[in-house]
């Protein structure tokens, strides 16, 4: 529909201007992700999974980098509020910001860093969700080298289908 429309414009326009694109808060956002990508190593992150979604505590032995952990995270979740798609390239984060209103997040300062709690009452939101927390990982274990990564989307949940067959069998 519309939004899946807007989501690849923006995906394009996205991946050609290297993510740089206008918006409000943007070029502030990019450098944040580039301070936490560049100070990657002294970064730890724990990510439990729940049934609806995930929680996660991410702190830094550097101080700096501790204090822009919970400023990132509130950021990003702004940024999913409000519909100003990043990393447009990545079919992840598109469909991540294509099911925003199912996604409910609580960001919590901790000392040293940020505890996040992301949840849906939607199971595919939930499996996006939890996709996300992995993607996160991986730029957490890969620094810059990490940043290019794609991320595929997880299958839709099955819906039951009682009369795919005709019914019972």
């Amino acid at each position: 529909g519309n939004g899946m429309r807007g989501g690849m414009g923006n995906g394009m326009r996205g991946g050609m201007g290297n993510g740089m694109r206008g918006g409000m808060g943007n070029r502030n956002d990019m450098m944040e992700i580039h301070a936490l990508l560049a100070a990657h190593q002294t970064i730890t992150r724990k990510v439990t999974l729940l049934s609806n979604g995930v929680e996660t505590v991410t702190t830094s032995k550097d101080p700096a980098t501790a204090a822009l952990l919970p400023k990132h995270v509130a950021a990003m979740y702004l940024r999913l509020k409000e519909g100003r798609l990043i990393r447009g390239f990545d079919p992840l984060f598109v469909a991540v910001f294509t099911h925003a209103e199912q996604i409910h997040a609580n960001v919590t300062s901790i000392p040293n860093g940020v505890k996040a709690r992301e949840t849906s009452s939607d199971p595919y939101a939930v499996k996006l969700i939890q996709a996300h927390a992995r993607a996160v990982d991986g730029f957490v274990k890969d620094g810059m080298a990490g940043m290019h990564t794609i991320h595929p989307v997880p299958a839709p949940a099955a819906k039951p289908a009682p009369n795919a067959q005709g019914g019972a069998q």
